[in-house]
């Protein structure tokens, strides 16, 4: 009898950890979900600022797209009086 307490007792223990088990790794799961969504965003944000300042430029300059894409990632160039 006490040797049929003793295997439910390891059943148990056992169960329990399993259940454990995966409660942390639902944890880590979402932890990572969280992290890869907010990772995402903020390369598609900076896309979305760089589009509109492209668009802003084409209309400021009345110019075509290409024209207005190449003004935006133009380097800036230092004054020519500077030594």
């Amino acid at each position: 009898m006490t040797e049929e307490r003793d295997s439910e007792s390891r059943d148990s223990s056992s169960r329990s950890q399993s259940e454990r088990a995966e409660e942390l790794l639902e944890q880590w799961g979402q932890r990572v979900a969280r992290f890869v969504s907010t990772a995402a965003a903020r390369p598609r944000e900076e896309a979305e600022d760089i589009w509109a300042e492209a668009q802003s430029i084409r209309l400021r300059l009345g110019r075509d797209w290409d024209t207005a894409i190449a003004l935006l990632f133009e380097t800036p160039r230092p004054p020519a009086n500077i030594a």
